[in-house]
């Protein structure tokens, strides 16, 4: 499933594509699931990370729910996003 509505990507609008995907995802598992399941007394987490092919090594990562994103190498470990409390 693509929740992505875009045939071309700029740069000065990655905030608003990353924040139409959630919405859209929403939007679709509230139709798909609604009727389904009780979606009042259920939780989120989705963690989304973009590589944009900008020629930069920008890394951009959003988290819906208490979620976290950790980029991890062998040496290192960095957190890309924080889960809220």
């Amino acid at each position: 499933m693509c929740f992505l509505k875009y045939k071309t990507i700029k740069k000065d609008n990655y905030y608003t594509i990353l924040a139409n995907v959630f919405i859209n995802a929403n939007e679709y598992l509230i139709k798909t699931l609604g009727e389904k399941y009780d979606l009042d007394h259920s939780g989120t987490t989705c963690q989304l990370l973009f590589f944009p092919n900008d020629g930069t090594q920008n890394i951009y990562c959003t988290n819906a729910g208490n979620s976290k994103t950790i980029l991890y190498s062998y040496t290192d470990s960095v957190p890309l996003s924080y889960e809220h409390y």
